[in-house]
């Protein structure tokens, strides 16, 4: 039985053991909605915002990966660490921003639109990015042992 608080955890979805709400692709695009708060961009700010938005996808899903694989080999690797420490340090340098950001920006009034569409550009360039990550983290020598 799930004593989740929100009426739509309720549901006797499940991942695995977990409860887990029930949501569409249309639930998923309000969520990105939301946390881009797109309703509120006024057409002269479309292009500074997505100009932002690719600044910090390039700086989170391209150069800290290369960051990464470049300080495995220069770093990491030396140290004879376990895979599992290779692992998380990975997930750590590939992994997009946290969504609470954008939760923060808000409560701060602070650039609340920049941080919610950068974070969703983010997370959409993150799909094609993952698998591409994970492909050269298996492939890497002595990640696998």
């Amino acid at each position: 039985r799930c004593l989740a608080p929100d009426p739509q955890l309720r549901q006797e979805h499940r991942i695995g053991n977990l409860p887990a709400p029930e949501i569409g692709l249309g639930g998923l695009g309000g969520l990105g909605a939301t946390i881009a708060n797109l309703k509120n961009i006024r057409p002269e700010n479309k292009k500074d915002l997505m100009r932002v938005s690719i600044h910090v996808s390039v700086v989170r899903l391209v150069i800290l990966p290369a960051l990464f694989f470049v300080g495995y080999f220069l770093v990491l690797r030396p140290l004879e660490l376990s895979p599992a420490h290779f692992w998380v340090i990975f997930l750590q340098m590939v992994i997009p921003p946290a969504t609470s950001l954008s939760v923060l920006a808000a409560r701060g009034g602070n650039h609340e639109n920049y941080v919610g569409f950068a974070l969703l550009v983010s997370y959409i360039l993150y799909i094609a990015v993952l698998p591409l990550c994970l492909m050269l983290f298996i492939s890497l020598p002595g990640v696998l042992n």
